[in-house]
């Protein structure tokens, strides 16, 4: 396949990375391997098979096993996620992990599982009991508030508060937004951080792309 977009060169590389530089620090460089990887698993038909076609379903292909002596206490369980679509969600968060290579979770005050956009998360420098501290870019939200556009008509939403557009978000993320932190600590508490195989030192397990950045160099 060829390309004529101006942001891609002739050989089919995106025109803005450098490779080799974000292979020699990928650390440094996740954000970037996480827009590769959103951009090739749209971009290549065989990459976004192995997750879609494969790993995702591969890793659902098992029912819920619940360990316990209590069958009725089991079945109301089972029952629970059938209601909360547990499946669907668990087939999101894994989607992430073979795309992204890290998958920052969420607990919501009403009990709700949320996924956090990896582009927007950072983890810190310190940890508590073993797990990641996680930061999220509250001003990058702020400005996307910001941008300007086609006011649309509000048939069903009339109140004009920041809360009401803030709902959704982790309580510590919407109070940041309203001080105007740039960042805010996520509570440990409520934060599950789900990484594939990495080095003890790394900060972010790296995500698969990485590994294929050679052979899309190459292919024309």
């Amino acid at each position: 396949m060829t390309y004529n977009d101006k942001t891609i060169t002739y050989s089919g590389d995106l025109a803005s990375y450098d490779y080799d530089a974000i292979l020699r620090d990928k650390q440094r460089n996740i954000n970037s391997l996480y827009e590769l990887a959103d951009y090739y698993v749209d971009a290549d038909p065989i990459f976004r098979g192995i997750i879609n076609g494969v790993y995702v379903p591969f890793s659902l292909s098992d029912d819920f096993r619940l360990v316990g002596a209590n069958e009725q206490t089991k079945a109301k369980y089972l029952a629970y996620y059938d209601r909360i679509h547990l499946k669907d969600r668990m087939r999101s968060i894994f989607y992430q992990y073979f795309k992204y290579g890290n998958v920052f979770c969420y607990l919501m005050e009403d009990g709700n599982i949320i996924t956090l956009p990896v582009h927007l998360v950072r983890i810190a420098n310190v940890m508590i009991g073993g797990e990641p501290v996680l930061e999220f870019n509250c001003k990058s939200v702020r400005d996307d508030m910001r941008q300007q556009g086609v006011k649309a008509q509000k048939d069903f939403l009339e109140d004009e508060d920041l809360k009401v557009r803030l709902e959704g978000f982790p309580k510590e993320v919407s109070d940041a937004i309203n001080k105007g932190s740039d960042w805010v600590q996520m509570n440990p508490e409520n934060t599950f951080v789900m990484q594939g195989l990495k080095e003890d030192w790394m900060r972010y397990a790296v995500p698969m792309v990485a590994t294929c950045l050679a052979a899309f160099r190459r292919k024309a």
